[in-house]
């Protein structure tokens, strides 16, 4: 959701927001579980230069190859009786047996597929790096520009339209690990504005999938959310946001036919913190006008970091701008590929432990933002690998999740492992 300036584009915008809308049914409340960036301190500053690497596999190699010519195509599926597209980017490294991580990268409302590749040069990190990268699209009124994502209180078309966008990624990754040789530990997801608060609403509703997420210029602003299971975040948010504001609250520019409240970069990152178990403090170093927080002690290897980019607006630092008139892109640091380096220190653990409130809080934290789990929680002993296309004793594996209209999207396997 990158944010537009000008009439022209607000009247482009009268059937399809870029920047989102408040529904009424979820509501804009903070999570009670909110943990405020340390002061700035004058401790060293991490390197911003991220060195490319591929990570070693967490896998053993497919016996028969799943082959994949390199580059960027266009793949389409049917879900929920919709049409849906994605652009699909193999990198050259890509064998079609090592099992590869993939990256979900999500555009901002208004934006597409395409547009998410130019903002971000996602395609040029996964080639340097070796990892899959796919660019899904939207819906919207014109069907190929315009496009939103329905991520609960944000936006346009999508939530109008009650367009189920959690089943569609279930459906999309559920495709991609059936066909190609994709890590199920290594799934992560990333986005702008309404792309990042996309890749909030995964990490909320699809927590047995996602290992990790990314988010840049966006917002935890899921009231009810309930992960079934720990996800690791690196939140990247400029101070001077005017569509995601960094403090929470209405944001300066919408075009939007509703009203939206967003949560604050403090209380977004602080459900993870408690998700987690991390150390409730932060430590931060400052290197120029980019703050790093980074939250110690999380359990089972996870972590949680925020980069403050100071005076920073609605924008994909070291990227491109997304539209004529939208913010520019602070150059100090490379979105991309701090995302990534970070992305890939945190697949899923082994054994992930399942979230419940029930638990003994940990570190001084409360869970009382995390209500009871809806149905079974992730547990790798009896949830199955992500294979849309095997069969146990005739029950094809498949993601499992509500109508859109009940905004409860989950995706779990229903075949358990002692029916194999």
């Amino acid at each position: 959701m990158t944010a537009l300036r000008g009439s022209l584009v607000l009247g482009l915008l009268l059937a399809v927001a870029l920047v989102g809308c408040r529904d009424p049914d979820r509501g804009g409340d903070e999570p009670t579980a909110s943990v405020t960036p340390a002061a700035t301190s004058t401790a060293p500053s991490a390197s911003t230069a991220v060195a490319t690497s591929t990570p070693a596999p967490t896998a053993t190699p497919l016996a028969e190859p799943r082959p994949a010519e390199a580059g960027t195509n266009q793949r389409a599926l049917d879900h929920d009786g919709r049409e849906r597209n994605y652009q699909l980017h193999i990198p050259p490294a890509y064998d079609g047996t090592t099992l590869q991580p993939v990256v979900l990268v999500f555009h901002g409302g208004g934006g597409t597929a395409n547009n998410a590749i130019n903002q971000t040069h996602f395609d040029k990190v996964a080639d340097a790096n070796g990892f899959i990268a796919v660019f899904p699209n939207g819906s919207g009124l014109l069907r190929r520009v315009l496009l939103t994502w329905n991520a609960g209180n944000c936006c346009g078309y999508a939530v109008e339209n009650e367009v189920d966008d959690v089943g569609f990624v279930c459906a999309l990754i559920s495709e991609l690990t059936s066909t190609l040789a994709i890590d199920p530990r290594r799934v992560y997801a990333t986005g702008l504005s309404n792309g990042a608060i996309m890749s909030y609403l995964l990490a909320c509703e699809a927590a047995d999938l996602i290992a990790a997420i990314g988010p840049v210029a966006g917002a935890q602003n899921s009231p009810n959310c309930s992960p079934a299971s720990q996800v690791s975040l690196i939140a990247i948010h400029g101070d001077a946001d005017g569509a995601v504001p960094y403090e929470a609250g209405t944001p300066e520019t919408q075009p939007d036919r509703r009203n939206r409240v967003d949560n604050s970069v403090a209380a977004s990152t602080g459900f993870f913190v408690t998700l987690d178990g991390c150390d409730a403090q932060p430590t931060r170093s400052q290197s120029g006008s980019i703050g790093h927080d980074t939250w110690g002690g999380c359990a089972d290897g996870r972590g949680v970091e925020l980069y403050t980019v100071g005076g920073g607006g609605h924008a994909w630092p070291g990227g491109e701008p997304g539209f004529a008139g939208s913010d520019t892109p602070m150059t100090e640091i490379d979105a991309s590929e701090l995302i990534w380096a970070f992305l890939a220190a945190h697949p899923k653990p082994l054994r992930a432990r399942a979230t419940s409130p029930a638990e003994a809080p940990p570190k001084g934290h409360t869970l009382t933002s995390l209500p009871p789990v809806q149905g079974a929680p992730y547990d790798p002993a009896t949830s199955l690998p992500l294979n849309r296309a095997a069969a146990v004793k005739g029950s094809p594996r498949q993601c499992l999740h509500r109508p859109p209209s009940s905004r409860a999207t989950t995706c779990r396997w229903r075949t358990p492992r002692s029916a194999s």
